[in-house]
């Protein structure tokens, strides 16, 4: 079985205008999941950790021979608004870093960790320098890790991190999606 030797980041991106009706949006769960599962199987093959992560039209899959955490969101371009949502801890970061940047930071490290959203209020990012995180869960000790910002376009942002980040190999993929059935 071959081993992932670099960090492989595989991007869909789903083309298709949705409406916001329920139908639409379930049909896009539909296939984001379905997206995912094939993405996931593929990694499986090849050994190694994966993490997933979708928003909107995107689905995204970081593989690697060690542990890695992945998330992606469309970039908040309400300024300041949404800051309020991050404990004061944080809320100086947000003097160097936009919002969506600490938030997609923290939901990778949620996700390195196995932590599910719900929860991530137990991690607390202490300091952000030179692509490494210093952060806290649940008050223990500091631990840190390294991480990438990865603007997908203009709207999206992706945050990958890991102990060590090696070479990143990006594939972004347009999938066409006409008719789509779902359970």
């Amino acid at each position: 079985m071959a081993r992932i030797s670099k960090l492989n980041i595989e991007i869909i991106n789903i083309i298709k205008n949705y409406s916001r009706s329920l139908q639409s949006i379930k049909k896009l769960k539909f296939l984001q999941h379905n997206l995912g599962l094939e993405l996931i199987l593929q990694t499986d093959k090849y050994g190694g950790y994966y993490s997933i992560t979708h928003s909107h039209n995107y689905v995204a899959l970081a593989r690697y021979l060690n542990k890695v955490g992945i998330d992606i969101e469309l970039i908040d371009k309400k300024k300041g608004k949404r800051v309020n949502l991050l404990p004061d801890s944080e809320k100086k970061l947000s003097l160097k870093y936009d919002f969506t940047s600490i938030w997609v930071l923290k939901e990778a490290i949620a996700k390195y960790h196995t932590i599910g959203l719900p929860r991530i209020d137990v991690i607390k990012i202490e300091a952000i320098e030179n692509q490494v995180v210093y952060y806290r869960i649940k008050r223990k000790q500091v631990e840190k890790l390294e991480y990438r910002f990865i603007d997908v376009n203009p709207s999206y942002r992706l945050c990958v991190v890991t102990k060590k980040i090696p070479n990143i190999y990006i594939h972004i993929k347009n999938v066409e999606n006409k008719n789509t059935e779902y359970i």
